[in-house]
């Protein structure tokens, strides 16, 4: 199934890692997809995969991977447990995986479905997972959507029915996800992102924290001082030149590559050329205004 947020999938994955007193949102959800007129005309297979452990979500995920490698199906991810601010996501046994492990386990599966994965993790904090992504590392997925707060099963249940009633009824990612942003919960609100707007909103702030005028003269200075005392050295006017010249290359070259995973998926260059050209057009910006060494 495409959809008009740039991403396709042909397979919905329910993980559902409860104990037995608890509400199975997971199957729930399930139930109610396949009842879409939209899911059974697309026939678009859902499934619900118990999960007791942590590791055996890894399992999972990895299974997954091989199969969107070997097939080409392509899941959109749906996980529903429980989650804790900092120690991440927490499953049926009580085991934990870390917000750095889960996003190092999805980095395969985003690969393996090139660039194609949606996560949502329907677990208090959820949303928590956008903290442990970085700029300069593999994407985990193609877009996310989680709650920024503790949820109940209630709100899920709401708040994840109508994102699947649009979701078949439109075609349409983006406003399926407009939809449920827009749901009220009794703490925080659902949190949705984009891998291209997450990179240029990281990739923004790195610059406008650590290349500022005074960030790069200092740290000029200290590459100035690591250098061999002996023989010449070169100007400290020219350290700085070469960092502005490594931050302005990196941010629009290496990173961005390593990000998009282009060398794997080389047509993420032209998939996310528009990122790429909003990023060149936000740093001509900074650099106009005198104070940042990009």
């Amino acid at each position: 199934m495409r959809t008009g947020a740039n991403f396709g999938f042909t397979r919905i994955v329910i993980v559902e890692s409860l104990e037995s007193h608890e509400v199975k949102t997971g199957t729930e959800i399930a139930n109610y997809i396949r009842g879409l007129e939209g899911a059974q005309r697309l026939n678009i297979p859902i499934e619900v995969q118990s999960c007791e452990s942590a590791y055996q979500f890894k399992g999972l995920v990895a299974s997954l991977a091989e199969e969107a490698r070997s097939k080409g199906n392509y899941p959109l991810l749906h996980v529903e447990c429980h989650g804790d601010d900092k120690a991440g996501l927490e499953f049926e046994n009580g085991s934990l995986l870390s917000w750095e492990d889960l996003s190092t386990s999805l980095v395969e599966l985003n690969k393996a479905t090139r660039f194609n994965l949606m996560a949502i993790f329907s677990a208090c904090y959820g949303a928590y997972f956008l903290s442990k992504l970085s700029s300069v590392e593999p994407a985990p997925c193609y877009a996310m959507l989680a709650p920024t707060e503790e949820i109940f099963p209630f709100e899920i249940l709401d708040t994840l029915r109508e994102f699947y009633r649009v979701l078949f009824l439109r075609s349409d990612a983006g406003v399926a996800v407009d939809v449920a942003m827009r749901k009220e919960l009794e703490s925080g609100r659902w949190l949705a992102q984009q891998s291209e707007l997450w990179y240029e909103r990281v990739s923004i702030g790195y610059i406008e924290t650590h290349c500022t005028r005074a960030e790069m003269k200092a740290r000029a200075r200290r590459m100035y001082e690591r250098l061999p005392g002996n023989g010449p050295r070169p100007p400290l006017s020219d350290l700085k030149r070469e960092l502005q010249r490594l931050n302005r290359e990196s941010l629009l070259g290496k990173f961005f590559e390593r990000y998009f995973m282009t060398q794997d998926i080389p047509e993420n260059i032209q998939r996310f050329r528009a990122a790429k050209l909003r990023m060149e057009q936000r740093i001509v910006q900074l650099r106009s205004t005198g104070r940042y060494g990009i």
